[in-house]
């Protein structure tokens, strides 16, 4: 079966092959068992046209095949063209982005049919939220005030086509109300028809070069218009500009060569020349050096200018300069300013001597050169004696006078190394530079002493003072500046202490009191914080009547438990200013006592001790009438009393407030009358009403007969005078027995009564009164 299949194939192929061409056949004759018996050979020939052969048929699909190569070969050309025409395009299409982007240009587009314009910068720059897309009248309200005209005019002519091309700068304001420069360019687009299609075009924003060019402008307007001095220097040496001002101050000629005239007025400054030229060849593109110098103006004076020399490097080679500008400006003014500021900060207006800033300077310098050379040095402290009462009593030119006239005497006497210094009002130091041994001061300090006693003449009078000097010694009395100082001011205080013109050399001694001094001071201010100051009351007798018609308030202060005596708190209270409130609440307290001693039928008064500080500023008593007032007491419950040194102040003044005091109703004492600066024509001139004779008067009853005749001549002369005589410190009976028997009735003193606290004192008032009571009962 199988091979009977295949004979059926093999026939159907050969038959197959032999109708599609002329070929010879051989065709083998198998038997029933498939072998071969014999074989035929037989010769076949077909006919076909020619356009339907196998031929043509092969040569059409050749052809269509042929074709298709060919048009797909043309698609993939085209496309590559198309790829590399879309890759040219997109490259000029980057190449303009990044061209626009480093111009800082966009695009902006206006549509004509619904008066919009389209921009980036709305939101971008401006801040606005509403879009990239604005009304033309919305965008209209954000220019500038000042460039909406401008702008209107160029957009309509653009747009009336009165100019080809859009070409407008201008600002718009963003939301936060900033002013941004924008320039725009724009182009009119056009269809075929010629109609117009779109408005679009460019912007820039130009802030920046705007800001440029008006810096520019002004950097122009400066060049011309200032009153520096300005250069400009070529790299070949030769100026080749000056600005205005530079050709006035220097009289030069625009016409002429700049560089031969310069050189002819500054012939004579060779050595600014060679100065300026080195700075110059030092200079580097773009460096800069300032410098102060002096220049002498040809045929006028010497100024003070700041000269600058900058070298300008090439725009393009910035490693090359092409030119130096030269700046001189006139600064004589502010370097005169600062002389004088210099002048004031370390010397004396007065006298012309070096104050105490310049002298704390030489003082260190002199400390450090003493301290490599082994040596010593010296400083000495003057305070003038006797000083004050010239300048009271013949006024403050007066006084000048005389400072001028002594800081004179200091600085030609002493050598050019040492230095002479007025600290301020009366005080002077002198520094004694490089000694080899202190003991060198002796004669100078001798022959300072009879240069200050000579006396000075002052408006056709003749004048003197004395002094006091302190002195210290480096190294063994302090070795810094402030240490020498200081110690030298608490010697010159000790020295006061002796005669007139005396000196004294410092001691560890006198430091140690100087800190317990500095531990008082700060006592008493928290003291009278916390309210620790008392009064005591003593009484003033009539020992006609045998009662008391007044108290003297005496201040006390316990601290802790520890009183104070009033001898060492009172001097140092009036010297550091806190004696006035101190005296003021006292005298709140004893109004107040006051008050109930009125009240138990007392109507005497409380007498009140007043400070010399009282008078340095105006001692207003309104305060002391309102208390008055507000207690129902009379004026007459108050009294003063006031020592002699309070007079040798400025009298006229001190003259003043003492009548305001009287004026208001107040009784005046002179204290300790005959202790200090006595003399007859204050009472003549003072509204005293009461004279107080001193305690060390009073001592010498009995015992001295020259202290007897200065107490009966004062009692004498208070009569004379209508005034009240008190004798204080009465302690004995033949004291008393001596004030009764020359008609002096007042007394006070231990003998009567000590200085006591409120409660006791008000205890010792009403026993008094009623002694007096009883006394009165019997006698009627």
């Amino acid at each position: 079966m199988k091979q009977g299949r295949f004979v059926d194939w093999y026939r159907n192929i050969a038959f197959l092959v032999a109708i599609c061409c002329a070929c010879m056949f051989s065709i083998p004759a198998l038997a029933s068992d498939s072998s071969p018996i014999a074989v035929v050979t037989m010769p076949l020939n077909t006919h076909y046209p020619i356009w339907a052969s196998p031929l043509a048929y092969a040569i059409y699909v050749l052809i269509v095949f042929g074709a298709l190569v060919i048009w797909a070969a043309y698609r993939h050309k085209h496309a590559q063209q198309l790829m590399l025409a879309y890759k040219k395009l997109q490259k000029i299409k980057d190449r303009l982005s990044n061209a626009m982007a480093g111009s800082n240009s966009h695009v902006w587009e206006y549509h004509r049919d619904d008066k919009t314009i389209t921009a980036d910068r709305f939101t971008d720059d401006l801040g606005y939220t509403r879009g990239k897309t604005i009304s033309f009248d919305r965008f209209l309200g954000i220019i500038h005030r000042r460039d909406k005209e401008k702008f209107l005019h160029a957009w309509n002519a653009f747009l009336n086509i009165e100019s080809t091309k859009l070409d407008v700068a201008y600002r718009l304001v963003s939301v936060e109300g900033q002013s941004y420069w924008y320039r725009d360019l724009g182009n009119l687009i056009k269809d075929d028809n010629d109609n117009l299609f779109v408005v679009t075009g460019t912007y820039n924003n130009i802030t920046d070069s705007m800001r440029v060019q008006e810096q520019i402008r002004m950097f122009s307007d400066a060049f011309k218009n200032t009153h520096d001095w300005v250069l400009i220097l070529a790299r070949n040496g030769k100026f080749v500009g000056a600005n205005p001002a530079l050709y006035q101050r220097f009289e030069l000629s625009e016409e002429d060569d700049l560089t031969v005239q310069l050189m002819q007025k500054f012939h004579s400054e060779q050595a600014l020349q060679v100065k300026m030229f080195s700075l110059i060849e030092q200079l580097k593109p773009g460096g800069f050096h300032k410098e102060f110098m002096q220049l002498t103006i040809p045929n006028g004076p010497v100024v003070d200018i700041m000269l600058t020399v900058k070298a300008i490097e090439n725009t393009y080679e910035t490693h090359l300069i092409d030119n130096y500008m030269i700046i001189m400006t006139d600064i004589t003014e502010q370097k005169n300013a600062e002389r004088e500021l210099i002048r004031i900060a370390n010397y004396d207006d007065l006298t012309g001597l070096i104050n105490r800033n310049l002298l704390m300077d030489r003082l260190l310098h002199g400390i450090e050169q003493c301290y490599r050379h082994n040596r010593q040095l010296g400083v000495i402290f003057i305070d003038l004696d006797r000083f004050k009462p010239i300048n009271d009593s013949l006024g403050h030119e007066a006084g000048d006078t005389v400072l001028r006239a002594i800081g004179q005497r200091l600085k030609d006497n002493f050598r050019a190394n040492d230095s002479v210094a007025r600290l301020g009002g009366d005080e002077f130091v002198v520094l004694v530079d490089a000694m080899e041994h202190f003991e060198h001061l002796y004669p100078i300090l001798d022959n300072l002493i009879k240069l200050i006693e000579m006396p000075v003449e002052v408006e056709k009078q003749t004048v003197s003072v004395s002094c006091s000097l302190g002195i210290s010694v480096y190294p063994q009395d302090g070795e810094t500046a402030q240490e020498l100082i200081r110690n030298a001011d608490i010697a010159m205080y000790y020295a006061k202490g002796q005669a007139h013109s005396g000196y004294q050399f410092y001691t560890e001694e006198m430091n140690e009191t100087a800190r317990e001094h500095l531990i008082m001071q700060n006592k008493i201010k928290v003291g009278h914080e916390r309210k620790e100051f008392l009064n005591h009351y003593q009484a003033i007798f009539d020992i006609d009547l045998d009662e008391i018609v007044g108290f003297e308030l005496l201040m006390r202060w316990k601290s802790g438990s520890q009183y104070i005596s009033p001898e060492q708190f009172i001097p140092i209270a009036e010297e550091i200013g806190m004696i006035m409130d101190m005296t003021r609440d006292a005298i709140i307290r004893g109004i107040k006592d006051t008050v109930q001693w009125h009240a138990s039928g007392f109507d005497g008064y409380l007498s009140v001790n007043l400070s010399a500080r009282h008078f340095d500023t105006y001692f207003d008593v309104s305060e002391i009438l309102a208390w008055l007032q507000y207690y129902h007491l009379p004026n007459s419950a108050i009294r003063f009393e006031i020592t002699e040194n309070v007079l040798v102040r400025d009298n006229q003044k001190v003259l003043s407030y003492m009548q305001a005091i009287s004026d208001a109703g107040f009784i005046i004492a002179l204290d300790d009358f005959g202790t200090g600066f006595s003399s007859l024509r204050y009472l003549k001139d003072f509204p005293f009403d009461v004279i107080k004779i001193d305690k060390s008067f009073v001592d010498g009853i009995g015992k001295d007969k020259n202290d007897e005749v200065i107490v009966l001549t004062t009692i004498a002369m208070a009569k004379s005078l209508n005034m009240k005589c008190i004798a204080e410190g009465i302690e004995t009976a033949e004291q008393v027995d001596f004030f009764k028997k020359h008609d002096c009735r007042f007394l006070q003193g231990y003998y009567f009564s000590r200085p006591s606290p409120s409660l006791e004192t008000f205890d010792f008032l009403r026993e008094n009164l009623q002694n007096s009571k009883q006394n009165s009962t019997i006698e009627q």
